[in-house]
């Protein structure tokens, strides 16, 4: 089995939560799996995002805020 660095993001709103979780690949016909103790700590994120608890969200996770980028702002962009 091997195991490598994976991550799992929960959005909510304009934040993304960035967990971090081993993925296992058995070298079965299914996609690679996490761990019981990843999939939990996958849930106590989400439901600390669902309850506006960023506190919480910080010690298990990375916190990211998604910026809309409009056309208009790439660069060479020929769009008025």
């Amino acid at each position: 089995m091997k195991e490598y660095k994976g991550y799992k993001l929960i959005r909510d709103g304009e934040l993304v939560a960035e967990v971090e979780v081993m993925l296992r690949d058995d070298h079965a016909e299914w996609e690679s799996t996490i761990s019981l103790q990843d999939a939990l700590k996958v849930d106590d994120v989400r439901k600390a995002m669902q309850d506006k608890d960023y506190p919480r969200v910080i010690k298990l996770a990375r916190l990211y805020r998604l910026t809309p980028i409009e056309r208009s702002d790439l660069p060479g962009s020929d769009v008025a």
